[in-house]
């Protein structure tokens, strides 16, 4: 995709599909509502769940939230796996490289060598590393 910007043309890059969008989503709105639901109902007998399970419609409604959200999660679980397997039947063909190839998202050689790198350039004790500390955010975000 090409943003016209200042009569410059930029290149953007879709880091993740819209599948992988929507999955992250649900997946954020599922761990709220099992995290806000499940505290409530372990805690009922404090205030606060109390007055959240009031907000939620009771503890009865809020045990229906928790177990729809559940099933939720499990279906984004599996539909990751089958959008894995539909990807290295597609475009990769093994599961070695999928797991190992260039685009893993294992943690590799030079992603350890960037991180240490960053790691010694944030502490002062090495030189800076601009494309090690992109890489290392990277890193981050995998973990």
């Amino acid at each position: 995709m090409e943003i016209q910007r200042n009569n410059q043309v930029e290149k953007q890059y879709q880091r993740f599909s819209r599948l992988n969008r929507t999955l992250h989503i649900i997946m954020i709105v599922s761990f709220m509502s099992l995290a806000l639901t499940g505290m409530t109902l372990k805690f009922s007998y404090t205030g606060w769940a109390v007055i959240l399970s009031h907000l939620l419609g009771g503890f009865e409604s809020a045990g229906y939230i928790h177990r729809v959200a559940a099933v939720f999660m499990f279906g984004i679980f599996f539909a990751h796996i089958f959008d894995l397997a539909r990807n290295k039947r597609r475009e990769l063909g093994s599961w070695k490289a999928l797991l190992f190839g260039p685009n893993t998202m294992l943690f590799t050689k030079k992603d350890w060598q960037d991180f240490v790198g960053s790691l010694k350039w944030f502490l002062n004790k090495g030189p800076q590393r601009t494309a090690a500390r992109i890489r290392t955010m990277d890193l981050l975000g995998k973990i």
